[in-house]
């Protein structure tokens, strides 16, 4: 597959709203799509040479599985959905540490929920758009110039494109927030998460008791 799938269209007057998102990650693919669903043109702009499907497990309930069923991806998550499991945390040299029964999450969360690798869940996101979005890779964002109405986005391949709306989508250290706002050290939000830990003076009769994977993954076995 060429470093470019697609390519973005000179802009008209009579077009649709264009969107560009920058980076093709999970984040980037969803919003894109969304957007294509709802009658925009969109452009894709990736820094990586390729698709990069690795990554470990992703668990879809609340308003992730909702969002899923927005898109239209349920059909496609469901076959890939590897189900509740127990999951089994040990020390550095292997022991044991603690145990958490697959029924933990399947009481927490009910029926509607999946867990998928997320290189299943790039792929459904990209398959929905490979052929409806252009998509171009080895592609950065080199300077943004926000005039009224729109904006003007220069890429490093050297195309100056015109959109009513940008997203970045290029992660942690993103060159998108830099470019628009201002450093990272300034854009930092706490979200004030809490974990909680509790003790149970006896196990629920609900949760079930199952052989566990000790690890996950394409080819873990199961002891």
């Amino acid at each position: 597959m060429d470093a470019i799938e697609g390519a973005a269209q000179p802009r008209d007057e009579e077009q649709v709203q264009r969107a560009v998102v920058v980076g093709a990650g999970i984040a980037g693919l969803a919003a894109a799509l969304r957007l294509h669903q709802q009658g925009w043109d969109v452009l894709m702009v990736e820094r990586a040479q390729g698709r990069r499907s690795s990554g470990y497990l992703v668990n879809l309930h609340g308003p992730g599985y909702d969002a899923a069923e927005r898109l239209g991806l349920l059909p496609a998550l469901a076959p890939r959905d590897i189900g509740f499991f127990t999951s089994i945390l040990v020390h550095a040299d292997g022991r044991e540490k603690l145990t958490v029964p697959a029924g933990v999450a399947q009481t927490a969360v009910g029926g509607r929920a999946l867990t998928v690798f997320r290189g299943d869940l790039e792929s459904v996101l990209y398959e929905a758009l490979a052929d409806a979005v252009a998509i171009r890779f080895g592609t950065t964002v080199q300077a943004v110039t926000q005039n009224p109405g729109e904006v003007d986005i220069t890429l490093s391949d050297g195309d100056c494109v015109q959109a009513e709306l940008l997203i970045g989508a290029d992660g942690l250290h993103s060159r998108i927030r830099e470019l628009v706002f201002d450093t990272e050290v300034d854009c930092l939000v706490n979200l004030r998460h809490w974990w909680e830990r509790s003790r149970w003076n006896r196990f629920p009769s609900t949760f079930r008791k199952e052989p566990a994977p000790r690890s996950s993954g394409p080819g873990a076995r199961r002891r």
